[in-house]
């Protein structure tokens, strides 16, 4: 018990000696930390993708920051940014980079491209994905598929839209704005996280990649492709023409955003496709609402859909024209039935200037017009909906005092 003041003295002697120590490092710690941060924080503002579209740095990374993967907005940014990350070199040899490009379809509805590069060998339109585990999909179908493991040897599958079909349809509306001759390449680039487990393409200049990937990607393209098709001046003429559609308004975001939501609703209220488009409700009956928000032109119909309605309208038997207006060309609508197939026998609305504009719907038409772009309404379970790409109004029928 002699040494006890001994003892204490020693370990108040370590602690006071230590205490420092530790106080210091913690600040070297800190200021070290700080100064990344500052310098990666300045780094990325001085990057092409952060002079184009202003997204702060924490709202960019809030993903490899938290890692929250229900997080789809920072996620959808980080990804695009990595895809620039990796090819921002390019930048060394002319290239262009542009992002989330809100092009205008002719309908007046718009379609998001993730990101663009313009060089001096044609036009990479880039389409990211920033899924995990086991990736499968075939061009040729509608719907690719997750497989994710849950533990236990089980695993869940989910579906997605097919990135190269939703792709396709961006650079159809990216081709308004070009020479028809310039090369034009479909990217699409899923996240370090997935496995491509088995992905078969059967379209030339169309490619499916990981992000590390996309170098070598670009380099094999570049040097496959003899001469130039694209000149300093017209890399630059092409960037301005384009780079308006970036930075979109928070009007165009919101009838973007309304356009997903009336989809969304469409899909509550128990009607898939059918309305506009029954081939298309095999698509969307595999929709998520997380994929439906995540891309922005989730129901961008597939060739072989448009090809299916077409018939579908052939497939009928005309009747009276009605004092109903086309919601995407202005003609009338004419109510027709089916000649055959499954809906053989039922009535149908097909737009009076078909083959040209192929618009159907099984839905009835009614005579009160949307209050936000003053087209036709269409009843379906129970509510009106507005049927014009990128309106989005809904609303529920009010029941009458007999109803209730």
């Amino acid at each position: 018990m002699g040494n006890s003041p001994d003892i204490l003295n020693t370990m108040k002697d370590t602690f006071f000696n230590v205490l420092p120590f530790s106080i210091i490092l913690s600040v070297i710690l800190f200021a070290a930390g700080t100064i990344l941060l500052l310098f990666l924080i300045s780094k990325y503002n001085n990057s092409a993708y952060y002079k184009r579209t202003r997204l702060p740095f924490f709202s960019l990374f809030r993903f490899s920051i938290f890692g929250d993967e229900d997080d789809s907005e920072s996620l959808g940014y980080y990804g695009e940014y990595q895809i620039y990350k990796k090819l921002r070199y390019l930048e060394n040899c002319g290239a262009e980079f542009l992002f989330n490009l809100y092009l205008t379809k002719p309908d007046g509805g718009t379609s998001e491209v993730d990101v663009v590069m313009i060089c001096e060998k044609g036009i990479f339109v880039f389409e990211s994905k920033n899924y995990s585990g086991w990736i499968f999909g075939d061009e040729s179908k509608p719907m690719w598929y997750q497989t994710l493991s849950v533990g236990n040897g089980k695993s869940q599958k989910n579906s997605f839209y097919n990135p190269i079909a939703q792709n396709r349809n961006h650079i159809k509306y990216l081709k308004q704005y070009i020479r028809d001759d310039i090369p034009v390449y479909s990217v699409i680039v899923f996240s370090q996280r997935c496995t491509l487990k088995k992905i078969t393409l059967n379209t030339a200049d169309t490619y499916v990649r990981k992000r590390n990937d996309l170098p070598i990607l670009i380099s094999d393209i570049c040097r496959s492709s003899k001469g130039s098709s694209l000149g300093k001046d017209e890399i630059a003429n092409l960037y301005n023409k384009l780079s308006k559609y970036m930075n979109a308004s928070s009007e165009v975001k919101e009838k973007h955003v309304n356009s997903i939501k009336h989809r969304q609703a469409a899909h509550k209220a128990g009607y898939s496709k059918e309305a506009h488009n029954p081939a298309a409700a095999q698509v969307d009956k595999f929709h998520t609402q997380e994929e439906l928000q995540y891309t922005a032109d989730g129901d961008d119909v597939h060739n072989d859909v448009q090809i299916q309605r077409s018939e579908q309208i052939q497939n009928s038997a005309p009747h009276a024209s009605t004092k109903h207006i086309c919601p995407r060309c202005g003609g009338m609508l004419v109510m027709r039935t089916a000649a055959r197939g499954a809906h053989a026998g039922e009535t149908f609305y097909g737009c009076s200037n078909y083959p040209t504009c192929n618009f159907m719907t099984w839905d009835e038409p009614v005579p009160e017009t949307c209050p936000h772009c003053g087209k036709t309404l269409f009843k379906r379970r129970g509510q009106l909906y507005c049927a014009k790409e990128g309106c989005g109004f809904v609303k529920n029928i009010e029941k009458t005092n007999a109803e209730k």
